[in-house]
């Protein structure tokens, strides 16, 4: 891993503090181009969402288990540059709105 890869994920570092899980996996298919955000393992969703964004919110007994972004390479900020498809969280416009995400669905679930 070069250190442009590794100045980018130190740059997350304050987002991901913020995010209200401490365990975060992901994945990538670049094949079918999806990450896959995963916040509990093993994880068996019985439930989910599909945003107007093509975001799919994954549930498991009515709790957030994970986050499917399709199209996620067409996320990717603007002037961004990989040297070998490293997309991580980058692909996610903001990890603030991922929290507001988070912060909808707490709303919701309460209703």
């Amino acid at each position: 891993m070069g250190a442009v890869e590794v100045r980018k994920i130190l740059n997350l570092v304050p987002d991901l503090l913020d995010v209200p899980y401490s365990r975060i996996w992901t994945a990538y298919d670049e094949e079918a181009d999806v990450l896959y955000i995963n916040f509990k393992k093993p994880s068996h969703a019985d439930d989910s969402e599909l945003t107007a964004d093509d975001v799919i919110l994954r549930y498991e007994k009515g709790e957030l288990v994970g986050i499917t972004v399709l199209n996620a390479s067409k996320r990717k900020i603007k002037n961004a540059t990989t040297s070998n498809g490293v997309y991580l969280f980058s692909s996610f416009p903001k990890l603030r709105e991922l929290r507001a995400l988070f912060e909808y669905q707490v709303k919701t679930a309460a209703k």
